[in-house]
């Protein structure tokens, strides 16, 4: 297979402590079992036969999941990827991810058979690579399908504008922290922004904002790509005092204490 394609069956464990920032899109295909996920910052439940797409840098984190949990996750590079968002223009209408529960039974078989297909597979070698994108190309026309039946006729406003602060916040967030800056962006109040975000995902937009920039700065931590003087001047901190007060705020950790507790 590409090396830049990973199937692996998981219970998702090694997301349940904190926003993960995904690296590539996935796909996640739930076997058994139920799920509690939040997925950039929505809050969303999975079962049994739920399919769910997320485009890279996504974040993905596991509230709580029954014993029985099993998933089929597919992480899938981002020029395959592009090519199948293409061929399939419904897969993410509704904004970076999304989450299909009400497959029909024929849906599941045709889906959850090309996933026992892709496992097989695993068991037989680069050989097969050919079909087991045959297969992934397969699942995502089933889920494109699935998608534009979902597709209602217009999107509330509300809904528009939270998709655009959602969209604002992972374009602008490295160096803009304040709700002020992302309600002006959207020509509304920064009170209404956090109205729409306490009801819509449950957080108020300020702590969206921080759960965003706590994915970004654990990501670039367990990459060790930067030192945390260069994570405080790319994240617009003051120095790295502030940057280590924000992390610990958040995670209940200092970036040091963090990487420490994730290597063992």
């Amino acid at each position: 297979m590409p090396q830049n394609y990973r199937f692996e069956i998981t219970d998702l464990g090694r997301h349940i402590e904190f926003h993960r920032l995904l690296p590539q899109p996935i796909l996640l295909y739930v076997l058994s079992g139920e799920a509690e996920v939040n997925i950039n910052l929505r809050a969303t439940q999975l079962a049994a036969h739920c399919l769910t797409v997320a485009t890279g840098r996504s974040i993905l984190r596991l509230m709580s999941a029954s014993p029985d949990f099993r998933a089929a996750l597919i992480e899938i590079g981002s020029d395959i990827f592009a090519e199948i968002a293409a061929e399939n223009p419904n897969l993410l209408s509704l904004g970076a991810h999304a989450s299909f529960c009400n497959i029909n039974g024929d849906a599941q078989n045709v889906i959850g058979g090309l996933i026992s297909a892709i496992e097989h597979c695993q068991w037989m070698g680069e050989g097969n690579s050919c079909f087991e994108m045959h297969c992934l190309h397969a699942i995502c026309a089933a889920a494109d399908r699935i998608a534009a039946l979902n597709l209602s006729a217009s999107t509330p406003a509300a809904e528009r504008y939270l998709q655009q602060f959602v969209d604002l916040m992972f374009s602008h967030v490295a160096t803009e922290h304040e709700v002020r800056f992302y309600a002006s962006q959207l020509d509304i109040t920064p009170k209404y922004l956090n109205e729409l975000s306490q009801r819509t995902l449950g957080i108020s937009a300020k702590d969206a904002i921080s759960t965003l920039l706590t994915a970004l700065i654990s990501h670039d931590l367990l990459s060790r790509d930067s030192n945390i003087k260069a994570l405080a001047s790319k994240y617009n901190f003051c120095d790295q005092s502030s940057l280590g007060k924000f992390f610990k705020k958040e995670t209940g950790m200092s970036p040091n204490t963090f990487l420490t507790a994730i290597n063992g």
